[in-house]
């Protein structure tokens, strides 16, 4: 399904230019197929413009999460319950939309809840906190450097005996 997803999402950047239209036109083209099969996707759109203008639409298990350069506090951009393929046209409106303006140095997580829902060997689950810690543990490092430390101390968790549940996909952007 994923590549399928990239195939409509090829297809709606260039026709659409804000992220919720995007996310609509791949719903509709293939959500009875993935309706047959009893699956979703999640999905998070951002659209960063030059200036540090960004445009969000999603709908994920997680929220994305954003790091101001020189504030302490997460940023929780709620991604809403529309699920890719589960939700019918006329549920549309439950996706989250947001404008927002970043800076220099700002960072953007997004995940999937491949990377919270890990268990270790007493099957204690892993969860956003974690994750959301390292993220901040991180700011001040290289983004390279910061992404293999956030991902080293998640596979750690779950190593020697735990569980991994689902794919995991983590991405970590810095504005420039």
């Amino acid at each position: 399904f994923s590549k399928l997803a990239q195939i409509h999402f090829a297809r709606a950047v260039e026709e659409h230019d804000h992220p919720e239209e995007m996310i609509h036109s791949v719903h509709r083209a293939f959500q009875d197929v993935l309706r047959s099969h009893r699956s979703y996707l999640t999905v998070a759109v951002l659209i960063i413009a030059p200036g540090g203008g960004v445009r969000f639409a999603g709908g994920a298990h997680r929220d994305v999460l954003v790091q101001r350069r020189n504030e302490d506090k997460l940023e929780h951009w709620e991604s809403g319950p529309y699920l890719l393929g589960l939700l019918g046209g006329s549920d549309e409106a439950a996706m989250a939309v947001r404008e927002e303006r970043l800076s220099p140095g700002d960072r953007i997580m997004v995940f999937t809840d491949g990377m919270t829902d890990v268990l270790d060997a007493d099957r204690a689950i892993y969860g956003q906190e974690p994750l959301e810690e390292m993220f901040q543990k991180c700011r001040r490092m290289e983004l390279r450097p910061a992404l293999v430390r956030i991902i080293e101390q998640w596979r750690t968790y779950f190593e020697g005996g735990g569980e991994k549940m689902d794919d995991a996909t983590l991405l970590l952007l810095e504005v420039l």
